[in-house]
């Protein structure tokens, strides 16, 4: 049922009921009782209670930190201002005293929860004061560590030439090899593939740990040897995996080469691997449903494997698909899909669609179709946005594989979509944010160790006005993958 626009405009209601101070010896507590009220924005209760006491807590740490900051319980000269909030946030006790769900008259149900929390100030300003004397000592060790350092810094000197130059050498060596893997890549979408080949092996040759150099040689086996084209580039798609054991496409490829050769567990394990590295992989995902197709009947025509190297050309891939479909039309559901992803690289979206269509009259359960033809309205064209038709695709797919995260993540991504476009048209987005976070919720509690996940929750969390939840989310991510941090923060700045 949809949520008023009347409510929307009023969708988190919290208030502060009371504040008391109560005297303990020389110290003081502080209670702040809050409610807080939100709509049902999924469909499991769980959530709409855990993000409502969330809300309330929330509310309750913001009051204190003012009520503090204006007060003179607390002696500031131990503690930054912009702290309070934070050191409260760690300190403050909180207990959920009521919880009622409420049927308003326009049908929908509201989530109502009232939290108790107390504050210490005595606990406040001790946690301060160590902090205080902590620093104290730190300074003092930094007094020693300078010395010792300026004894250090003449070491370092004479040696910095030396490193100096074998930097540089280094520098000189990746970018040589990055040089020639961007002149493999152009021989080879030009179709000179003995150029390509010997650019790759010339990468080889200078940085023989470079996993994207074995992947490329991998898939230049195809058009360079094909009678061994399988065993050469099994080979080299372990030794990229070797140097990157996370190389997303080395692992869709190796377990394509499982598939082909029936090595059908072997295969199932890539794929899983590699979705598990990028849960939207729609490739990866569309080849391990057909090989679970497979694994369940064994015998049956209608999901017979069908490779194509990478370069194959889709009006190729268009011909040979619309053979296997006149001959079979009945057996051809993996072949649509496939015809489909030929047309939709062409930009026929019409075409593509379906095909799609098509695909799913004959296989109702066939998700990736379900994935594909909604990513026909959500790339490019945001006013398709609007067709409620593409949201029940993604909810379909919730329902055929609920534990998938890359459903959930899919449909979050199409309401982050959705909330551009009404912010576009100057209408409410809230509810379309509300339901992008309910997801990711979701999808981070299938697969917590994936930090993209992270970095999207905390978008959507900052959009709703929790910056500092947003931030917790964001340096999840940075602490899982270091190497990604400049990149995780521009994208979160950017939204």
């Amino acid at each position: 049922m949809r949520i008023p626009q009347n409510f929307i405009n009023a969708m988190l209601i919290p208030s502060l009921l009371f504040t008391t101070m109560v005297s303990v010896a020389e110290a003081k507590l502080y209670t702040f009782d809050i409610v807080a009220e939100r709509p049902a924005v999924s469909a499991d209760p769980s959530l709409d209670w855990e993000l409502a006491q969330r809300d309330a807590e929330q509310q309750a740490i913001e009051q204190a930190g003012v009520y503090l900051v204006a007060s003179s319980e607390v002696n500031k000269d131990i503690l930054q201002e912009d702290s309070f909030e934070m050191l409260i946030g760690t300190l403050a006790e909180s207990v959920v005293q009521e919880k009622q769900v409420i049927d308003t008259e326009e049908g929908y149900k509201k989530y109502r929860v009232k939290v108790h929390t107390i504050v210490d100030t005595a606990t406040i300003e001790a946690v301060g004061q160590k902090s205080k004397k902590d620093l104290q000592e730190m300074q003092s060790k930094y007094a020693r560590l300078s010395k010792d350092f300026r004894s250090l810094q003449r070491q370092y000197d004479n040696l910095l030439d030396q490193q100096a130059q074998q930097q540089k050498a280094e520098l000189e060596r990746k970018f040589k090899a990055n040089i020639l893997l961007n002149n493999a890549n152009k021989a080879y979408y030009s179709g000179n593939m003995q150029d390509a080949m010997k650019c790759v092996e010339s990468v080889i040759a200078i940085d023989p740990h470079n996993a994207d150099a074995y992947y490329f040689r991998g898939n230049l086996w195809f058009w360079i040897n094909r009678q061994d084209y399988q065993k050469l580039a099994l080979a080299d798609y372990n030794k990229a995996l070797e140097y990157n054991p996370n190389h997303e496409d080395a692992l869709g490829h190796r377990a394509s080469i499982y598939y082909s050769t029936r090595k059908f567990e072997a295969a199932k394990s890539g794929f899983d691997k590699a979705l598990q590295i990028n849960p939207l992989n729609e490739s990866n995902y569309a080849e391990r449903e057909a090989l679970l197709k497979v694994m369940a009947a064994p015998e049956s025509p209608i999901w017979t494997y069908a490779f194509y190297p990478m370069n194959t050309p889709a009006e190729t891939i268009i011909t040979e698909e619309t053979q296997f479909i006149n001959k079979a039309p009945q057996d051809s559901a993996y072949r649509y899909y496939r015809r489909g992803q030929a047309y939709a690289q062409l930009d026929k979206r019409d075409e593509a669609k379906a095909d799609y269509t098509a695909a799913l009259k004959l296989d109702s359960e066939y998700v990736a179709s379900y994935l594909a033809r909604t990513q026909l309205a959500t790339v490019g064209y945001w006013l398709l946005l609007y067709d409620e038709n593409n949201l029940s695709d993604l909810d379909k797919v919730v329902e055929l594989v609920p534990g998938y995260a890359g459903a959930y993540t899919a449909r979050g991504d199409y309401n982050v979509f959705a909330v551009q476009v009404l912010d576009a048209f100057g209408e409410n987005s809230a509810s379309r944010l509300q339901s992008a976070e309910a997801d990711y919720h979701k999808a981070i509690e299938l697969t917590p160790d994936n930090p993209e996940l992270y970095v999207k929750y905390a978008i959507v969390l900052n959009k709703q006005g929790y910056s500092n939840l947003a931030l917790i989310e964001l340096n999840k991510a940075i602490a899982m993958n270091p190497e990604a941090a400049e990149r995780y923060r521009d994208t979160f700045n950017k939204q």
